[in-house]
């Protein structure tokens, strides 16, 4: 299955090392942020859970992990070349093998 996120990109070093730290909440307008290139994130410092869709080089989606608390070291996936992350529980339709299609909302200019 094709799946189309809205997704604000997160592709400079800077803007991939803060995320979404320091955020109440998860971004309004957007279903996701796209870190590229990453294969691991953490949650020290966040405000809230996430989900995590892990992408290969294709936007194939290889590994989902949800409800991933504040305070997680790390989580990891050695093939992926992206992660999404997103809303605690919003990652429910998207399945193992699925390709996603960004649409970008906002591209960091950190």
């Amino acid at each position: 299955m094709t799946v189309t996120l809205r997704v604000r990109q997160a592709t400079t070093f800077i803007s991939r090392l803060k995320g979404l730290l320091g955020m109440k909440e998860f971004p309004l307008g957007v279903d996701a942020l796209l870190l590229s290139p990453c294969n691991a994130i953490h949650t020290v410092g966040m405000g809230f859970a996430i989900d995590l869709v892990f992408l290969d080089s294709h936007n194939k989606v290889i590994r989902v992990v949800k409800n991933i608390f504040p305070g997680k070291l790390y989580v990891s996936e050695p093939g992926a070349r992206s992660v999404l992350e997103m809303a605690a529980g919003h990652s429910s339709y998207i399945n193992l093998c699925d390709t996603i299609i960004t649409n970008t909302f906002q591209e960091d200019a950190s």
